[in-house]
Order: structure tokens, then sequence, then C-alpha cells
């Protein structure tokens, strides 16, 4: 009787963790940018990406903007057709974009909660590159595959697995930590701070 009593509440316990019961989504008042206007020729700003987003810099304490570790991981930058972005580069406008790809979540996200909990979330970006002039650069971020992970089934160990998955919106933030770290990396001045919901721990 009371294992059938602990195994009614171990199930009560995981439909609840992987429920839609305590999802909220926190307002952002005003939305951050997803472009920018980069004062570095294409080619040259494009390789300086490559190279840097492809550098773990976890441990970095020099940007000083990155509040997520969206700012820091090393990405897989695809710059040709692979199966993550064939549909990206077979339209000839995107001939000098990046694609990128993380094999885990990007970050803890500062909109999506479980309850007090923020959520992981994880997203592909592309980073549509236009040559303004000689000497400028337009970046636009663009995500796909947005997602939350809620709460999983903790195995021996430590390690847990997610067993709910729900899509989610663009946020903004996460578009324009991008764009900052670019804007961190060549130098670029003046760039707008990172717009946060009210009252943000972070």
């Amino acid at each position: 009787m009371i294992c059938r009593s602990k195994g009614i509440i171990l199930i009560c316990f995981v439909l609840f963790c992987t429920s839609c019961i305590g999802f909220r989504k926190i307002t952002l008042k005003e939305k951050n940018p997803t472009f920018y206007v980069f004062h570095v020729p294409l080619e040259v700003l494009r390789s300086k990406i490559i190279k840097d987003f492809e550098t773990d810099r976890t441990n970095s304490i020099s940007d000083l903007q990155s509040i997520q570790e969206i700012s820091k991981v090393n990405w897989f930058v695809a710059t040709v057709n692979s199966k993550y972005s064939e549909d990206i580069f077979k339209k000839p406008e995107n001939v000098h974009d990046l694609y990128l790809v993380l094999n885990k979540p990007v970050s803890l996200s500062k909109v999506y909660y479980k309850f007090w909990k923020p959520l992981e979330y994880s997203a592909t970006f592309q980073l549509h590159l236009t040559s303004i002039d000689a000497n400028r650069t337009k970046i636009e971020v663009i995500t796909y595959n947005g997602s939350v992970f809620y709460w999983g089934i903790p195995f021996p160990g430590g390690d847990h697995a997610f067993v709910k998955e729900k899509d989610v919106q663009p946020t903004t933030i996460e578009e324009y930590e991008i764009l900052l770290r670019i804007g961190n990396l060549i130098g670029e001045k003046d760039m707008p701070s990172l717009k946060l919901p009210k009252n943000s721990k972070y």
C-alpha cells in the first residue's frame, strides 16, 4: 500500500513538473534591437565573428555587458549548406550569412519561467550580413527553433533528462546579446544597453 502511494505521488510529481502549470512569460516593456550597423567592412567583420564565436569564452571577464552564457560559449558557425541551415543558404541574398548552432541550451531565459525558476532556453540564430558601404555592415539576428525546457526527472549522478519542451517566441534579449558580443569584439562605440524585464535580478 505504501509503495503504491509512493508510486502515485511520483507520477503526480512528474506530471506537475512537465505540465504547463506555473508557466509564465514576463513582459519586456521595451524591446531590444535585433539589427545593428557596425563600422567595419563586411568580409573583415565576418571573419572576426567566425573566429570569435568558435572560441570558448566561458571564463572571460572582458565583456562586461555579457550577462548570459549566450555571449561567451563557443558555437558551431555554419557558413555553407549543412543539415542545420540548408534552406537558408539556398537563397542568394544569404550568401554572406552565418548560422549559429549550439548542442545545448544557450542560456537561462530572462522572460520565460516555471513559477519562480527561469527555464533553459534553446534556439539557433541566423546572422544576416548586408554591406551598407565599403566601411559599414548591417547585421540582423534572426531566431529559429526557440524553445524552453521544463524540469526533468533526476537520475543518479546528478544528471537529469528534459522531458518537456515548449516552443516560445523570440524575446530580443538573446538577439541583442549576440549583437553586443560582436560590438565588443570590434570595439563598436555607443551601442545601447541591453534592456531586461523590470525587477530583473540580472
